[in-house]
Order: structure tokens, then C-alpha cells, then sequence
């Protein structure tokens, strides 16, 4: 329930269109994804897990990373205009906070929000926190 999450913070900077060439991307033949992010969750009692999500094209670690990136971009890269799935949770707490950093098509991405429950956060957030 949005009444048992505290919203932390979304912080989206301008950056340069396009950067230098970075090790790995320049002569190598792979053009720089638009989008590098690190999506990470943990519960109070639990490990973390984290992930790495590219996008254009779609890569990283994340096991579904087209579907993610595909979610984001359909969000403008804001994790807090996805629109939640319906279904139900219950009202157990056990809060989560789910945190998504990097770049984002040139724009700095720090965005961290703390959920009732692990049901909570894979509601709001569905594929990206798929893993």
C-alpha cells in the first residue's frame, strides 16, 4: 500500500547527449547503450540483490532485460510513472527498498523508494525487478 511506502528521492540530471567512446564500446564494434542502470532491492531481514540493466540495445545482467527496458521506456525512464499491476498484497509489513541508479539516454538517474512488502514493490515495478 502506497500508505506504508516512503518516497525517498528521484533525481534526474542533464548530461551530455553523447559521451566520449568508454573502454569496451570504442573499435569494438557494440554502439554504447542508451541506458546503464543498476536496479537493486533489499528487505530488512534479507540480502540484497542487484542487477545491471542496459538499454538500446538491451543487455546486462538483468534476465529480462528487453521487457525492462521496454517498462522504462514506456515511463520515460521514471521507475514512479509505471503503472502498477492489479493485484493484491497482503498487509504485512515488511518494508523493501528498491533503488535504481546511472544513466538513463543521457540523464543521471538516483531514484530509491521504500515499499511495505516485497508483494508491494513487484506490483509497482513488475519486470524490472523481475530477478
Amino acid at each position: 500500500m502506497m500508505s506504508l511506502a516512503a518516497a525517498t528521492s528521484v533525481i534526474l540530471t542533464a548530461g551530455p547527449a553523447m559521451a566520449a567512446a568508454e573502454p569496451g564500446y570504442a573499435g569494438g564494434g557494440r554502439v554504447k547503450p542508451g541506458a546503464e542502470l543498476t536496479v537493486k532491492y533489499s528487505g530488512e531481514t534479507g540480502a540484497a540483490k542487484s542487477v545491471t540493466l542496459e538499454c538500446d540495445p538491451p543487455g546486462g545482467s538483468h534476465p529480462k532485460a528487453a521487457q525492462a527496458c521496454a517498462v522504462l521506456a514506456a515511463a520515460g525512464g521514471n521507475p514512479f510513472t509505471i503503472k502498477p499491476a492489479h493485484s493484491a498484497c497482503f498487509l504485512i509489513y515488511a518494508p523493501v527498498t528498491a533503488k535504481v541508479g546511472g544513466r538513463w539516454r543521457g540523464w543521471q538517474v538516483d531514484w530509491t523508494f521504500t515499499y511495505g512488502n516485497s508483494c508491494e514493490m513487484k506490483r509497482a515495478l513488475g519486470v524490472i525487478v523481475a530477478f
